[in-house]
């Protein structure tokens, strides 16, 4: 999603929150989505503001691409707990493999699963600048997947997050 389409999604979970509805899978998502451009439509704007039919219908499409990939598989609750990436045995750390190579062909299902762990790592690690070895070590084998085919915007997200996440003791390869 572009910033725009981002900030609409991020005013309709806040919306749910608000309103206490459930968003647990994406029939939620997609149910709520029409349901702002059809019949609430009136209500938000004046508690919220204004949400254009089209940017609405952009992010249904985004969503049904996903699908299409296969993508409903990564809205559940709850969701995976990064502090796993973290385990070890008292004498040696655990290394944890992620295997996506079922995802080689499906680009939107395998950068969400990047961006979605790299977005769950930066909101619950602790600021730990100049440590003297990091509390994570990510290896992103095919990263060439991340990038291919990638929109600018998603190319941005990711620069972002790596970076961000450098502050919270991560180191990506």
């Amino acid at each position: 999603l572009n910033e725009t389409q981002y900030s609409v999604l991020a005013l309709l979970f806040k919306m749910c929150d608000d309103k206490w509805l459930a968003l647990l899978d994406v029939a939620d998502l997609k149910a709520v989505l029409a349901w702002i451009g059809n019949e609430w439509k009136d209500q938000i704007g004046s508690e919220y503001w204004s949400i254009s039919n089209t940017t609405i219908w952009t992010i249904m499409r985004k969503i049904i691409m996903l699908e299409e990939q296969g993508g409903e598989i990564l809205f559940w609750e709850p969701s995976f707990d990064v502090q796993d990436l973290l385990r070890y045995d008292w004498t040696r750390w655990i290394i944890n493999l992620l295997d996506v190579s079922d995802m080689q062909d499906k680009p939107h299902v395998f950068s969400t699963v990047i961006l979605s762990l790299l977005d769950e790592i930066y909101e619950t690690f602790p600021e730990s600048w100049d440590l003297d070895k990091p509390k994570l070590v990510i290896f992103v084998d095919e990263a060439h997947w991340l990038f291919d085919n990638a929109t600018d915007e998603l190319r941005r997200q990711l620069e972002m997050m790596i970076k961000l996440i450098r502050s919270k003791g991560v180191w990506i390869f």
